[in-house]
Parts: structure tokens; C-alpha cells; sequence
């Protein structure tokens, strides 16, 4: 129990567990269980994004010994969340904490388990994000008798979401050296043998043909440059006071925007690595130029706690929002669909989030969760 340890005992431990597991999935299991060992909650479960990233459903991973526990479970198995939606997915839209003082008497709109968990007694509850830029997982820790919100398990609670962020953001960054690994030598040799068999081809005789292999081999070159420059992007650098309007302007100036417009409404310094932000605008202004047309007209501006870009282009449906910033998934032929992921990536290393506005009449992508970027000029639109 929590009284066994100090707050500071507790903090450290938390941080440990999570760092020390040998994959995410080892972490988060050892993560959960020490929430129920050591401080007063006893069930904790864990949310994940279904396969398609349309809502939550309910992981495998829990833990917890309260009595009656696997028939509140059994209760939730049948059970999804959309953004928004019921605990999980108001914590998956806010990217915030959240307590509920008693899940047992809650109106079903808030808490739409409320009958099962008073059939086996739980009552407060509170719920945490994972995310690396976009939502890993929420996870919900219960009580066994309704509390009024607990400032000091609230702070808990919070730590652990950054372990677990960090736990999961470390993980990726394993993976993906490992791909950078595979991807520079098995990718980058066979591609510099064809080219050297293309240009063999090209000084003996004229072929439309070879045009579209050169073609062919450039894109591959691109998806490959791409791949690398998504997984390169692991812990940031330097972190320094950077303007959101001079990182913009730089950006726009490093890639080909034929005759778009860039408008920046309002500027702030925030902290961040200045080589990842202004990578991070120079995907975010070619996505939109590239889907927006060459005339697309993109606005910049300051969010309370973030910033967005804005664009006048076609809009994304519907069917694609919850999709564009998986890494390969792309609506443009020219595209290798690692512009948003990347971008997302970048976000994710800082602690932001990414995520679309309102995307009916353009595309509108927010980035929040942005430190130093509280201003009494922001628009907050």
C-alpha cells in the first residue's frame, strides 16, 4: 500500500519498472501490477486502439485482486469507445487526466459501466493517457469506495503516464534502429547496383522504358529516405527558445511550394530541438501543398497550448482521418505516406500530441501539449 512507501520511494520505483521491462508490453503489465501492490487502487485496465484506430477496446494486460473483478471484466470485453466517448475516450480526446469520483452512481453517459461496477463494489476511478504523440493506451485505476479527487494520487498518476510514454517511446526507438539497420544495407546496396546496371543501359541505347525504371528507382530512393528519417528520430537534441514564424518561414523555404501562400497569424517562442521543428514544417507545408494543389493557401497560427496549420484544399474524408499519420498510408500517388508519421514521430519525441481539426473545408492539423506555448495571443480557434 502506499502508506508503506514514501511518495518519492514510489516515484522512483514507478520509473524503474517501466524503464527496465524488455519490451513495452513487459513494462506496462509490471507497471500495473506495482500500482496495485504498492498504492491503494485495486483493479487497473488498460484501453488500447483497435486495428483500425477507430476506438478503444480492452487489452489483455490488467491487474488487481479485488473480488469480483473477472465478472467486471467479462462486462467489458464486448465493450469499444469512439474519441470521446464514456472515460477511456474522453481521456483519449483531452490527452488529459481525469478523475470520477464514483463509478458506481455515475450517470451512464459518464461512466457507461456504472451497473457492473457497482455490482462488485469499485468506486473512484482515474484515467491516464499513454501517448508518443498520438494515443498509445489509457489506462483507468480504480478504488473500492468513492473519493473525492486526491491531489496526491493524481500526481501519482500523472508520473506514471510519463514513464510509460517514455518506456514506450524508448521501445519504438529500439525497433526502429534495428530497421535503420536493415534498411541502409539491404535496401541502399541492391538499390546502388540497379542504378549502376541503369546507367550501363542508358549509354548503350534510348528507351522510354528505362525512363520509368529511373523513375521507378527515384521514388524507391525517396521511400527509403523517408523510412530513415522516421526512425532516426529518437530522443531531440539541444532543447532552445525557438519561433514558431522563423521555423515556419525556414521550412517553407527548403521545399517546393510553386505558387502556394503561407500566412502566419501569430508567432511565440516554444521550446523544442530547432532542426526536428523545422523538419517537422517542412512535412507538415508538403502535405499540404501536395494534396492541397499548387495554389493551396496554408495559415500558421498559436493554439493555448500548441500551434496548427490550416489549409484550403479538398479536405480528408471521413473514411481517412483516423489513418493519415500511420506511417505508409497515403491518397496521393506521388506520396510514401511518411510525411504525417514522421511529423507525429517528431511530435511524439518532444511530448507533444498531433492531431486533425476540422477537416471539412481544408485540412486543419494541431499540435498541443507544446511547452512555452501560452500566450495571451493565441487564438486558441
Amino acid at each position: 500500500m502506499a502508506g508503506e512507501r514514501s511518495p518519492p520511494e514510489l516515484l522512483r520505483e514507478f520509473a524503474e519498472t517501466a524503464r527496465d521491462g524488455d519490451s513495452f508490453a513487459t513494462a506496462l503489465q509490471r507497471t500495473v501490477s506495482l500500482v496495485c501492490d504498492a498504492t491503494p487502487w485495486v483493479y487497473v485496465e488498460v484501453w488500447e486502439p483497435n486495428a483500425a484506430g477507430t476506438a478503444l477496446v480492452l487489452s489483455p494486460i490488467w491487474a488487481g485482486d479485488h473480488e469480483g473483478i473477472e465478472s467486471f471484466r467479462a462486462d467489458s470485453e464486448g465493450v469499444s469507445f469512439a474519441r470521446g466517448e464514456g472515460l477511456p475516450g474522453r481521456v483519449w480526446e483531452s490527452g488529459e487526466v481525469e478523475w470520477l469520483r464514483d463509478t458506481a452512481s455515475a450517470d451512464p453517459e459518464v461512466f457507461a459501466r456504472a451497473r457492473a461496477a457497482s455490482d462488485v463494489g469499485l468506486g473512484a476511478a482515474v484515467a491516464i493517457p499513454v501517448t508518443d504523440g498520438g494515443l498509445v493506451a489509457v489506462l483507468v485505476f480504480y478504488l473500492d469506495e468513492a473519493h473525492a479527487e486526491s491531489t496526491e494520487l493524481v500526481a501519482l498518476a500523472s508520473a506514471i503516464s510519463v514513464d510509460l510514454s517514455a518506456a514506450y517511446l524508448r521501445a519504438e526507438n529500439e525497433r526502429l534502429e534495428e530497421f535503420v539497420s536493415i534498411v541502409s544495407h539491404d535496401l541502399r546496396n541492391p538499390l546502388g547496383v540497379a542504378r549502376g546496371y541503369l546507367t550501363l543501359a542508358e549509354e548503350q541505347e534510348e528507351s522510354a522504358h528505362l525512363q520509368g525504371v529511373a523513375e521507378a528507382l527515384d521514388r524507391m530512393d525517396h521511400l527509403v529516405d523517408d523510412l530513415l528519417s522516421l526512425a532516426k528520430h529518437g530522443t531531440p537534441g539541444q532543447l532552445s527558445a525557438i519561433s514558431v514564424r522563423e521555423a515556419a518561414e525556414r521550412a517553407w523555404g527548403n521545399i517546393d511550394h510553386a505558387t502556394a501562400t503561407l500566412s502566419v497569424v501569430d508567432d511565440q517562442p516554444i521550446l523544442a530541438d530547432e532542426n526536428y521543428l523545422v523538419e517537422l514544417f517542412e512535412n507538415l507545408l508538403s502535405n499540404a501543398v501536395r494534396h492541397g494543389g499548387p495554389n493551396v493557401c496554408v495559415e500558421l497560427g498559436l493554439l493555448p497550448d500548441g500551434f496548427y496549420l490550416e489549409d484550403d484544399g479538398p479536405g480528408i474524408e471521413s473514411i481517412h482521418r483516423d489513418s493519415i499519420f500511420e506511417p505508409g498510408y497515403t491518397t496521393h500517388e506521388e506520396g510514401t505516406g511518411f510525411g504525417l508519421a514522421i511529423v507525429k514521430r517528431i511530435a511524439g519525441v518532444h511530448g507533444w500530441r498531433v492531431g486533425l481539426g476540422d477537416c471539412e473545408n481544408g485540412c486543419r492539423i494541431e499540435v498541443r501539449g507544446v511547452d512555452g506555448s501560452v500566450t495571451e495571443g493565441a487564438r486558441g480557434r
